[in-house]
């Protein structure tokens, strides 16, 4: 007579082996996907802040441009962290490196070589930029306090970290 003991502790083995063979999949496949998912999420509300700060400085470098002279305005604006906004001429810089870029880039080469988001903001008018926010990618999110003034004819812009 043959004991059902053997085949339960055979099917107990099955299981178990099934179950970690469920579980190796998961960890190795899934796992990699939701942290993915949840840097490219982290990345659109980056650049979309960054979006919005530089739009709010381009939109006051203008209004101060068109106002008499002695026009001074202060805003505050957010750079997410991993970002910069730097000038050149009459454009406003802003770059943002990639949390989710893994060495496969799922947004278009142009715009993010190397995992970098460079957006160019052509403001119209000629201003200078003193104190320019560090240009270094790798910093903490931070609160910058711009000071945009209008002097006879040229606009001078002030960056203060906090």
């Amino acid at each position: 007579m043959e004991s059902n003991a053997g085949i339960k502790g055979q099917a107990s083995v099955e299981f178990i082996f099934t179950l970690l063979i469920a579980v190796m999949f998961i960890v190795a496949l899934v796992q990699p996907s939701a942290e993915l998912a949840a840097n490219s999420t982290k990345d659109v509300s980056n650049l979309s802040k960054l979006k919005v700060s530089a739009e709010k400085l381009a939109d006051t470098i203008q209004f101060v441009a068109l106002s008499g002279e002695g026009t001074k305005q202060a805003i505050n604006l957010i750079v997410p962290e991993g970002a910069a906004i730097s000038c050149l001429g009459t454009n406003l810089i802003t770059q943002y490196a990639l949390l989710s870029n893994n060495g496969e880039n799922d947004v278009p080469e142009a715009s993010c070589p190397s995992g970098i988001c460079t957006n160019i903001l052509n403001v119209g008018t000629g201003f200078n930029c003193t104190g320019e926010p560090d240009a270094g990618l790798d910093g903490d999110s931070k609160l910058i306090v711009v000071t945009v003034e209008k002097f006879s004819t040229e606009v001078s812009i002030i960056f203060e970290e906090f």
